[in-house]
């Protein structure tokens, strides 16, 4: 019943890695938090605590408000009214497409400080600027951010003149397979979403996958703006869907430059390949 599976690849197998959760800014009100300060923990766990940010308020005192916030949107149609919903703490540093997302927990806020999951290289202030915003989990959101992730996959694939061959999903079974759903995490509301949205979109590929308490992946993002792939920052998270896209290799035919020479003109190219089957014993006319 215990075990591990998985699949190993050899040879030159492309493929791209997406990641969808679907999240909803709870901040706009209380407005973001940009860090001016942060220092490098790097024993143990490693972890960067921020120890400044702008506007001069309490980072605690700013999650309440934006908890209060949550709950006073609750009737409205912009927020589901599931008191279970999962928040988690968005960082976008300079430069980056869109907030990385770390589950909140009793350690993040730190009176006056937010402790931040690292990520390799960092160092002191090497979140100086960032963007830091709450979020949490609705079915609106996780709706939305999935078929965005789906548009933007599509878009991406065309500009680089690729095609899909198959994909394998993982899906945490928060988000299915089937209704109803007796689990205190109910935020979809259709069967096997996460596959038939990607079908809807890629119905000529093949996809393989399951569900899972727990997917590894780059680490899930919100707010993402521009491509639909991406790499580094894995984690083992939940309530996502990971997609791995396997693509169909390009090949690279390189020509030798004496063959390039000799082919416009038909008599140089005899010549030319008559010089190369006697040199290893091949009479071209048992080759015609």
């Amino acid at each position: 019943e215990d075990g591990i599976s998985g699949l190993a690849l050899g040879g030159n197998v492309p493929m791209r890695s997406c990641v969808t959760r679907g999240v909803q800014s709870i901040s706009d009100i209380a407005g973001p938090l940009t860090v001016k300060a942060s220092t490098f923990i790097p024993t143990g766990a490693e972890y960067n605590m921020i120890t400044s940010v702008s506007p001069e308020v309490s980072p605690l005192e700013w999650y309440v408000k934006c908890i209060n916030q949550a709950s006073v949107s609750n009737s409205s149609d912009d927020f589901d009214d599931n008191e279970n919903s999962p928040h988690f703490v968005g960082i976008r540093r300079k430069g980056e497409n869109g907030f990385l997302l770390q589950p909140l927990n009793q350690h993040t806020f730190n009176g006056t400080k937010i402790r931040m999951v690292a990520e390799q290289g960092d160092y002191d202030n090497c979140l100086v600027d960032s963007e830091i915003k709450l979020f949490r989990l609705t079915k609106k959101a996780i709706r939305n951010d999935l078929d965005d992730m789906l548009d933007r996959l599509k878009k991406e694939i065309e500009a680089n003149n690729e095609e899909i061959l198959a994909t394998l999903m993982f899906s945490c079974n928060g988000r299915g397979p089937n209704l109803p759903r007796t689990t205190r995490y109910d935020f979809v509301d259709e069967e096997q979403m996460d596959a038939s949205h990607f079908a809807s979109s890629f119905p000529t590929i093949p996809l393989l996958g399951f569900y899972a308490a727990g997917e590894i992946g780059p680490t899930a993002r919100g707010e993402v703006e521009t491509v639909a792939s991406q790499s580094g920052s894995v984690s083992f998270q939940g309530f996502t869907a990971v997609f791995g896209i396997f693509l169909k290799p390009k090949l690279s035919l390189s020509i030798s430059t004496k063959y390039q020479d000799v082919v416009g003109s038909p008599s140089r190219l005899q010549e030319y390949f008559e010089n190369f089957s006697s040199k290893r014993g091949i009479v071209m006319k048992d080759v015609i």
